[in-house]
């Protein structure tokens, strides 16, 4: 996603154990990233977003949900 300037919000399933360096860099306009584990899990992942970003966690997510950006996801935690 690096440089991506039109990235506003993104959906991340709680599988996701790697996220390469810098995979946000440049991405100025991310707002919200909705993460399907916990804060303990993402922190692991070791990856920085911009500052403005609002990182939702424990979201819950369908297969619709992931092809239709209009539905809200499920978050039990919000960071």
């Amino acid at each position: 996603f690096q440089n991506c300037e039109n990235l506003k919000n993104i959906q991340m399933p709680a599988g996701i154990t790697v996220i390469g360096t810098n995979a946000f860099y440049g991405c100025d306009n991310l707002t919200e990233v909705y993460y399907g584990g916990t804060a303990e899990q993402w922190a692991a992942l070791g990856e920085d977003v911009p500052v403005a970003t609002y990182i939702h966690y424990n979201c819950e997510t369908s297969e619709n949900h992931w092809a239709a950006d209009h539905l809200d996801p499920t978050c039990t935690e919000a960071g």
